[in-house]
């Protein structure tokens, strides 16, 4: 029963992401990598999914860049989401926070079964009975006073 709220919390939570990001109207369509920059730092990740890019070709010539991007899950579950073409290296940066029409391999509907199916299933990301505690190092102090 608990894996089934898990699954189901995270699914609303993506389809509330997605849509909060423009892509309400379907998740048929392919997301802009970059604009995914921020799925990490979502509640519901948890610090369990990660978007990253690694420059694949750098032509000085058009000073042009071409990226390649990754969706990790849980470290080491990966989904390739494709390739963009950037005009310098500050135009990653800058179309984070931008939607461009992106024809990738893999659709919103894919990544968010991608995500379900690996985050869902986890141990160490929903724990309802975890509760913090006081005998944790994080309360306690660097160095004794005494």
């Amino acid at each position: 029963m608990v894996r089934v709220l898990q699954k189901e919390y995270l699914r609303r939570s993506l389809i509330e992401y997605f849509g909060n990001k423009g892509y309400e109207k379907t998740f048929n369509i392919c997301a802009y990598p970059p604009s995914l920059m921020d799925l990490s730092e979502q509640p519901f990740s948890n610090k369990s999914i990660e978007v990253a890019f690694n420059i694949e070709d750098i032509d000085l010539v058009d000073n042009s860049v071409k990226v390649a991007w990754n969706v990790f899950v849980l470290g080491n579950k990966r989904i390739f989401l494709g390739y963009t073409n950037h005009q310098n290296f500050t135009d990653i940066k800058n179309s984070k926070n931008t939607i461009k029409d992106y024809n990738g391999p893999i659709t919103i509907n894919k990544i968010i079964e991608f995500i379900i199916e690996f985050l869902g299933n986890s141990n160490q990301i929903f724990d309802i009975n975890r509760k913090p505690t006081n005998n944790s190092f994080v309360n306690k102090p660097l160095i004794s006073k005494y």
